[in-house]
């Protein structure tokens, strides 16, 4: 280990250490032929053609020269140093070109950055949801085999009928204008939830409490808060629940702050309503609607198997 850092180091130097060697090596060869040439003289050859003959018998001194150099390991460094110098003689006579190939490398090497980052925060980490492989998504299939998603009675039914699955839950994602703290009207980013949607994904809010079935089941005009909306409107108050906010006109009561960085499975949600009063902040007939917008999600129920939960909608369909 000490030699081949030895070697490299010598290469990294500019190669002043090999060339000392290279000097040694060609000394030390002149000195046997020398001492050669000697006994061939006093054997009666003339000095000239003693010298040539000791020339003969020792060959071409560069060819022993390189192979003491591969001995040491240098050539195949020596060989790579001058690659990089002839290629950086090219590059400096073709500048608009090495800039070219500079920026192609560093969009090719940023481009599989960003492409790994997004693969890694997508598919390789978890979900950050708790016991993330027990949640599933619910779908319905088209005779095409297309995918599509349910109606809020749709919704109603699997809910109250499905054995296998344990918080069902459903959320439609949509834009509401949004007055809080006196601030101007502001477009913001809702999702109309059942009261199960944050229990399934085991959010717990940083601030007052998260829904509750009685909150649904009578309407209750109530909402949750992104953090940043917390922070930007509300100066993180601690005492933030019981305020009143408007979305779409209509007096909410603040109910708690969802944690940072959450911001739903849409991603983009700034505030959580409840199906129940979306008549009242988004659209009538909202629960009677036939549509199929909403996107259901659910948890297997204890000893409960993908396959079983796929038996239970086949037999619901």
């Amino acid at each position: 280990m000490r030699g081949a850092l030895s070697r490299l180091r010598s290469w990294l130097h500019g190669g002043r250490a090999g060339r000392r060697i290279d000097m040694e090596m060609a000394e030390e060869f002149r000195a046997h032929m020398d001492m050669r040439a000697e006994d061939l003289e006093r054997g009666g050859l003339s000095p000239g053609e003693a010298r040539r003959r000791a020339r003969l018998e020792f060959g071409a001194v560069d060819r022993y020269r390189e192979e003491g150099r591969a001995g040491r390991g240098l050539r195949v460094m020596d060989e790579l140093r001058t690659d990089v110098r002839q290629a950086a003689r090219s590059l400096r006579r073709t500048p608009l070109f090495t800039v070219i190939a500079v920026l192609t490398l560093a969009l090719g090497v940023g481009a599989n950055t960003a492409m790994f980052g997004l693969v890694n925060a997508t598919l390789l980490r978890p979900l950050p949801y708790s016991d993330p492989d027990r949640l599933v998504t619910l779908y319905q299939e088209r005779e095409t085999g297309v995918p599509f998603r349910w109606s809020p009675p749709e919704y109603a039914a699997l809910r109250s009928t499905l054995t296998s699955l344990t918080d069902v839950a459903a959320w439609y994602g949509d834009d509401v204008n949004l007055t809080a703290s006196g601030s101007d009207p502001e477009r913001a980013r809702v999702e109309l939830i059942s009261s199960s949607y944050l229990p399934l994904l085991g959010v717990t809010p940083v601030s007052g409490r998260n829904f509750v079935e009685d909150d649904e089941r009578t309407a209750a005009p109530v909402v949750m808060i992104g953090h940043d909306l917390w922070t930007a409107r509300f100066g993180r108050d601690a005492g933030v629940a019981g305020r009143i906010v408007h979305v779409n006109g209509i007096a909410l009561t603040v109910v708690g702050v969802a944690p940072p960085h959450f911001r739903g499975v849409s991603g983009t949600a700034d505030i959580w309503v409840l199906h129940a009063i979306a008549p009242q902040v988004y659209m009538a007939g909202f629960l009677e609607s036939d549509q199929r917008f909403l996107s259901i999600a659910a948890r297997l129920g204890p000893g409960a198997t993908v396959e079983q939960a796929e038996d239970e909608l086949a037999g619901e369909g």
